[in-house]
């Protein structure tokens, strides 16, 4: 797999100083059609514009500024969205957003999601998992693992490397066989609980469409993890019909995610896994520590795994790196134990 460097920079609109490097320049107005305003998220698969290559790149979102912050001495706009392609690191402006960025055509896959992978030698769709999902560009092995990239495990036990530009092709959303109701991570639903004898909202966690390894367990497929404020519990297919529900759409109703929270915050052996889980999946290939630049980013990612959308900016930014810098010791970076602790003291003065 090849990559190309593109010039990535970065200015303000209330900033004096310029870091090295050009703003990026939209394409002009005989370039390719104007794709239509709309809003992205953090971790949402995109397409960017490349001046140098005069085409839409697959791409993913980095970090979306919902409100104005600064980031390394520099002012950001509300609005600005920071973006990585095969192209390199690009941030977008505002008012360059409608002309840079568009919608992808292609689905949005995370680590975890269960799909269906085609099959060139059996000529068929083959139920798998998303092993790993990569949001950054990447390099191991001696080759150079573009953003937007999936690995995916299939049901023959196989992994496939699927790039950007052929997930529309080869991936597609799991589909439940034989009328069965599928549920999908983040979804917000009803689980039976014995001890209350009462249903309670909760949220799913992740589901398992073949049979995996998490958290050293062996988990058959079928099996959804599930977070309520009685604590996390694993269901098996069997177990399904009869301990989890789907939300009718006129509840209006909103787990209660800080009563959620605080129960796996009384089982630190539960947090300490999620935590090791994300630590992961946050270290790109050769590293053996996570850098402090993208902890905040991996508290995100925990919190996300309880259902709890957090965006670490602002004061909370600066807390959570000086706590790293604190931890890491002068490393440069947090091993696991270090980022349990972060995490589990963060989320504490965040949610406690």
């Amino acid at each position: 797999l090849g990559s190309v460097a593109e010039s990535s920079a970065f200015y303000s609109v209330n900033s004096q100083a310029m870091p090295p490097g050009q703003p990026p320049v939209p394409p002009p107005s005989s370039g390719p059609p104007q794709p239509s305003i709309c809003a992205f998220t953090s971790g949402e698969n995109l397409e960017v514009w490349s001046d140098s290559r005069q085409a839409w790149l697959p791409g993913s979102v980095l970090t979306a500024f919902e409100s104005a912050t600064s980031v390394d001495s520099y002012n950001v706009p509300a609005g600005t969205v920071k973006v990585t392609s095969a192209a390199g690191v690009k941030w977008v402006l505002p008012e360059q957003v409608q002309k840079m960025l568009r919608k992808s055509s292609s689905p949005s896959f995370t680590k975890g999601d269960a799909v269906q992978v085609w099959s060139e030698s059996k000529q068929t769709w083959l139920d798998g998992i998303v092993e790993e999902a990569y949001v950054t560009e990447s390099s191991g092995n001696g080759f150079t693992i573009p953003a937007g990239s999936l690995l995916v495990k299939s049901s023959t036990g196989n992994s496939k490397w699927i790039l950007p530009d052929q997930i529309s092709k080869m991936l597609r959303s799991s589909r439940p066989e034989g009328g069965d109701v599928g549920f999908q991570k983040g979804e917000k639903i009803l689980v039976w609980s014995q001890s209350k004898q009462q249903w309670l909202l909760g949220v799913v966690q992740a589901v398992f469409a073949v049979a995996s390894k998490a958290e050293g367990f062996d988990v058959p497929a079928g099996s959804v993890k599930v977070l309520s404020e009685t604590g996390e519990k694993w269901v098996l297919l069997n177990d399904r019909d009869r301990v989890l529900r789907k939300v009718p759409d006129s509840t209006g109703f909103e787990p209660d995610l800080k009563s959620m929270l605080g129960s796996a915050l009384q089982d630190p052996s539960a947090l300490r896994r999620q935590a090791e889980a994300v630590w992961i999946h946050a270290l790109q290939p050769g590293e053996e520590v996570l850098p402090i630049e993208r902890t905040a980013w991996a508290i995100e990612g925990l919190a996300d795994q309880f259902g709890v959308r957090l965006e670490v900016e602002g004061d909370h930014l600066d807390k959570v790196r000086r706590h790293a810098e604190s931890l890491a010791k002068g490393s440069g970076g947090l091993n696991v134990q270090q980022f349990q602790t972060l995490c589990q003291e963060m989320m504490v003065e965040l949610y406690g």
